[in-house]
């Protein structure tokens, strides 16, 4: 139950361009990866984070899950939450939203359709960075040449 809430908070709190989708099963990957080397501190404020999120509309005037708002009525309750005068909920908002970041941004599909054609390179010292990754080649990503950033 959590999992599905987790995910489908992160797509209200990430939109997408059109014609932009990550596939689940990263972000499921991803969520599944976090929750299995996390402490279990870490573990605990994101379920808690979620169910703060999810549940707060009820009681700020929607009368209705998170998730079960139309986006534009989610949009207004997630609004309300950033803006929040209490810090924890204000914090929790930011903890979940940078956690949707990662895991949507992490896909290298998803880096593509949105413009990210080349990664930055950081040169150690005279070494240029070497560049075997079939993933990005398949994905149409080459190396800057000179391996380094201006």
């Amino acid at each position: 139950m959590t999992q599905r809430l987790t995910l489908a908070v992160w797509r209200l709190m990430m939109p997408l361009p059109e014609g932009v989708a990550v596939p689940e099963d990263h972000a499921r990957r991803f969520l599944e990866d976090f929750l299995a080397v996390a402490p279990w501190t870490g573990r605990i404020a994101l379920r808690a984070a979620i169910w703060l999120i999810v549940l707060a509309p009820i009681f700020t005037g929607f009368w209705r899950p998170l998730h079960r708002l139309s986006p534009a009525r989610a949009e207004q309750a997630l609004d309300r939450l950033l803006y929040s005068d209490l810090y924890l909920v204000r914090q929790s908002c930011y903890l979940v939203r940078l956690q949707a970041s990662m895991a949507y941004l992490g896909d290298l599909p998803t880096q593509v359709a949105l413009g990210y054609r080349t990664l930055p390179w950081i040169p150690r010292g005279e070494r240029t960075p070497s560049y075997p990754s079939p993933e990005l080649e398949d994905a149409g990503i080459a190396p800057e040449k000179g391996g380094g950033a201006a």
